[in-house]
């Protein structure tokens, strides 16, 4: 438990832009989108409150991602010492002392937040920081959060107290599936895990060999609400696994929601996928300092892979959001920074709109708000029919930002005890997205080797897109309404144990990888990059292309707008097949790029 009197005020001068950035405002009140004259090309700024909700047709909440403040966002390739840059910008940029300012640095995320307080002006802190920022080589971003609820008001609210609870006992793991699964099969969800290879069998392997092997954390973060661990879906978890846990501190003041519980269950629960997996369950609207809060205690606690199942809810009406904006732009410089993060995103639920009696939308039918994030994974869904294709509710891609990956909408059977035990069922991308969530987990914690060559986010893009299947329906590699289709399990992970890992590519790299392919082999390859992202235009693109046995030309990718490139044939002929990789840009930016692929050998 943390004591009231030892929170640390530092009162909150720090960030200064001479620029204005792309001001996207969140919310019902119609939020404009204006610029400063003289521009700042690492400003940003965010106006007013945005609504948000989990992306179940579910209930809304509004929520300006936390107080009013500034986030400054360093390079991941920068080693700082961030009490030494606060240090920095109180005494040379605020002409005060860190003592005086409200602050909180994210070690882990190499973020520090700086509340406006009654002593403080928004403008003139704009303006010192932002020189700050300019004069700074290891910034990467800052970001002003302009909106009404102030540190004040986050002092006010957050009364409670409590500690962080671990819920994990700790006795020996128990290694019976029969325990850790509900093994009534008329009230599974196996028949839907089973379109992304994930059977019972497969599930129960998974667990027999990782239960005690190879330990990993996954997180899910909510809109509204977090897991309640007591409750039915994590009995095993809590009693005999490895841990389902929600944060509890006095800073924030979290409350249980049955759609965490439903998300969470899909990932480790009785009725889900990876019960191996330590699961961490965190509230986004509590925390004074917004997502930069949330990512960074996920990342203290050794959380590198989470489940954004929320989304904002009215993007008709909210124009900025429906373009790459700040709140994209916001967890792309997040992830750029820790390119560790694999971070999944639902494709949301307004292609129809929504009409609840809690919740109204109008349609809307692209990808929006975070969902526009180049540097995540963002998992549409489709319906349970023969021909796989989108459900009526799950939004498409656009020129703006491409859907990775499908799954099953639902419809998804749950065993929350504040619902009916038996008969409770679910669908949206709020339970698509999960599903992908956990196979990438599996894959991951089978694959420690592959994954410690390079940056975790763009080897599981890749590789989940390599290890994808085409729905029925089409016969095209990506389609707007279903990505780049279904991953597999075991192509997905015959993907990473096929990487080629490229570090610090420049402007003049390129590279060949050559493949034996039988006649009659099927293969997908596919080369991913985190996005820099420089007016709304995505630009360090690379090309990749494939050249026959003969060194004909076959086939190329070389989307520019998109980080990722992938390529898909049937061999003719046996013999070497040789991908060519290019950085077609001439930006002096260094990146790493990451090459999979995976092959569907022909039946003799």
């Amino acid at each position: 438990m943390k004591p009231k009197n030892k929170l640390k005020y530092w009162l909150f001068p720090i960030l200064t832009i001479s620029s204005a950035a792309v001001i996207v405002p969140i919310g019902k009140n119609n939020p404009k989108l204006t610029k400063n004259e003289n521009i700042n090309s690492k400003f940003y700024e965010i106006i007013n409150s945005s609504t948000i909700s989990n992306s179940d047709k579910g209930t809304a909440t509004q929520n300006g991602i936390g107080v009013k403040r500034f986030d400054i966002i360093f390079k991941g390739t920068s080693h700082v010492d961030l009490e030494d840059k606060v240090n920095v910008i109180a005494e040379n940029y605020l002409k005060t002392t860190k003592k005086n300012l409200v602050y909180v640095t994210g070690q882990y995320l190499k973020t520090i937040s700086i509340a406006v307080t009654e002593n403080n002006d928004y403008e003139t802190l704009k303006q010192s920081l932002g020189k700050f920022a300019l004069n700074d080589e290891d910034v990467s971003s800052l970001y002003g959060f302009n909106t009404d609820y102030t540190f004040s008001d986050f002092i006010q609210n957050k009364i409670k107290q409590s500690s962080i609870v671990s819920t994990a006992t700790k006795i020996p793991p128990r290694l019976n599936p029969e325990i850790a699964f509900d093994t009534r099969p008329v009230y599974s969800n196996y028949h839907l895990y089973e379109l992304v290879g994930l059977n019972k069998d497969v599930i129960y392997a998974h667990f027999n060999e990782y239960v005690n092997k190879n330990p990993i954390k996954v997180g899910i973060l909510e809109a509204k609400g977090v897991i309640n661990n007591d409750e039915t879906p994590f009995y095993w978890n809590k009693k005999y696994g490895n841990g389902a846990h929600w944060r509890n501190e006095w800073f924030y003041t979290e409350s249980y929601s049955n759609h965490a519980n439903n998300v969470g269950e899909i990932l480790v629960g009785q009725k889900g996928i990876n019960p191996t997996a330590t699961l961490w369950s965190v509230e986004l609207n509590t925390h004074w300092n917004g997502m930069a809060g949330e990512m960074n205690f996920f990342l203290s606690r050794g959380v590198k892979i989470i489940n954004n199942s929320w989304g904002f809810t009215d993007p008709k009406n909210d124009i900025p959001n429906q373009v790459y904006n700040s709140n994209s732009r916001y967890f792309d410089e997040l992830i750029k920074s820790n390119p560790e993060i694999v971070n999944f995103i639902s494709a949301g639920n307004n292609y129809s709109g929504i009409n609840t009696d809690e919740l109204k939308t109008d349609p809307y039918k692209t990808l929006a708000g975070t969902g526009l994030s180049k540097n995540s994974i963002v998992v549409g869904a489709i319906n349970d029919d023969y021909w796989q294709t989108k459900t009526s509710y799950s939004q498409v891609g656009s020129e703006n930002n491409y859907l990775t990956a499908v799954a099953y909408g639902g419809e998804y059977n749950f065993s929350s005890k504040t619902t009916k035990e038996v008969d409770f069922s679910g669908h949206g991308t709020s339970f698509s997205t999960p599903v992908i969530t956990a196979l990438t987990s599996m894959v991951i914690q089978r694959n420690p080797y592959w994954f410690n060559l390079g940056y975790d986010s763009i080897i599981a893009k890749s590789a989940i897109i390599s290890g994808s299947v085409k729905p029925r329906y089409t016969n095209a590699i990506y389609t707007n309404e279903t990505g780049f289709g279904i991953p597999q399990f075991e192509f997905v992970d015959q993907a990473v144990k096929n990487l080629k890992y490229h570090k610090k590519t420049g402007p003049k790299f390129t590279a060949n990888h050559s493949i034996y392919l039988n006649k009659g082999d099927t293969i997908r390859a596919n080369i991913s990059w985190l996005a820099e992202v420089s007016n709304k235009q995505n630009i360090v693109d690379f090309d990749l292309k494939v050249y026959d046995p003969g060194n004909s030309l076959l086939t190329w990718s070389t989307l520019g707008e998109r980080n990722t490139e992938t390529v898909e044939f049937t061999a003719q002929k046996s013999g070497y097949y040789n991908f060519n990789l290019i950085r077609y840009d001439s930006n002096d930016i260094k990146r790493d790029l990451a090459f999979t692929y995976a092959i569907k050998r022909a039946k003799n």
